[in-house]
């Protein structure tokens, strides 16, 4: 059962907002969005995860969407318990939106991510 929650409404961010936005764990910065993954799903995608790069060389994050507690343009809050857990490579199945729509040149200005009002991660 959907449950509104008071005092939400949705928000659409381009994604070229949302990429370089600073990534948070506890308060702590660990890197910044680097890329938004999404799978295949017929007709439409369907984002899946965040990829976080992190500074000093460390590996890129695939953190699911599930694990993400807040997103804007102005940063990505993380419910994460072990940052190298979430270290792998992406799948075939599995697409970069940055690297498959921005780099190609493939852009439609009025396109966006929605951040749905009832979106509520796992506890």
């Amino acid at each position: 059962m959907d449950v509104a929650i008071k005092n939400s409404r949705e928000e659409t961010f381009f994604l070229t907002d949302l990429l370089g936005a600073r990534a948070y764990l506890n308060d702590r910065r660990i890197g910044r969005l680097g890329d938004v993954v999404a799978v295949d799903q017929g007709k439409l995608a369907e984002i899946t995860h965040f990829q976080i790069t992190r500074p000093f060389g460390d590996p890129s994050l695939l953190v699911p969407l599930q694990r993400v507690r807040s997103f804007s343009p102005r940063g990505v809050a993380l419910e994460i318990d072990d940052p190298a857990g979430y270290v792998r490579p992406l799948g075939p199945e599995e697409v970069p939106l940055k690297d498959y729509l921005l780099d190609k040149k493939v852009l439609g200005l009025s396109a966006g991510i929605r951040r749905n009002p009832q979106f509520r991660p796992l506890s």
